[in-house]
């Protein structure tokens, strides 16, 4: 701060950014690149008593990669977590690994109506950012056999480097009248937006376990990667 001159929103913001960034290598130097405190993200074949098919449980509480806490607020599905990837479950059996994916993404008005501000008939003059994490799963061949923790990362790293992924809509919007944002169109209508992070966003993956889904489509955990320490 330096006195006589007019506090901006920048100085603020970059000020901001700076602290959070140290935060996040702290906690990736101390604690490791992924962290899961207790049975936090665990994910499982049953929810509620009820045993799921195509499809997996995923655990409440909190999961730090590569600094950035990742916070699940109730047991959720894969089908039905927060923000749910566009892709699905296949209808056979198989091994995947389940891995997070969590990226920043910026926070508009159309995003969140709450977010305008009625003072300036609607209009919003700050800028906001919210971390997005989405649980996802990764097919494997025959030949990966049962990863290591290091292995499965490794996995990760350059099958999804290829990945360019884009901001759609898990379902085709009724109304295409709204604000238009980039590539993507905005609805009126209250379509639920399934939300991809944009081409030159920092994605940020951590492998969760190995699943195997039956040929009636019931999981099993093959192997849990949550607490392994030997993912760098």
């Amino acid at each position: 701060m330096q006195q006589g001159r007019t506090q901006l929103d920048a100085d603020w913001d970059e000020s901001t950014g700076t602290m959070s960034r140290h935060l996040e290598t702290f906690t990736h130097d101390v604690v490791g690149k992924v962290r899961a405190p207790g049975n936090n993200f665990r994910l499982g074949k049953r929810l509620s008593g009820k045993t799921l098919r195509y499809d997996f449980s995923i655990r409440h509480g909190r999961y730090d990669v590569d600094g950035i806490p990742c916070e699940n607020m109730d047991d959720v599905t894969f089908t039905n977590q927060p923000y749910p990837p566009l892709s699905q479950i296949p209808k056979h059996g198989g091994t995947y690994i389940a891995y997070l994916d969590a990226w920043e993404r910026e926070l508009t008005v159309p995003d969140d109506s709450n977010l305008s501000e009625v003072a300036l008939t609607g209009l919003d003059t700050v800028g906001r950012s919210v971390t997005v994490w989405q649980v996802k799963i990764l097919p494997l061949a025959t030949k990966d056999g049962v990863p290591s923790p290091k292995r499965a990362d490794g996995i990760l790293k350059t099958r999804l480097s290829t990945v360019k992924p884009r901001l759609r809509f898990r379902n085709k919007p009724r109304d295409t009248t709204g604000t238009s944002t980039g590539t993507a169109t905005w609805p009126q209508g209250g379509e639920k937006a399934t939300l991809m992070p944009p081409d030159g966003i920092l994605h940020h993956y951590a492998p969760l376990a190995l699943l195997e889904f039956s040929s009636s489509g019931i999981p099993s955990i093959v192997r849990d990667y949550r607490r392994a320490s030997k993912i760098h």
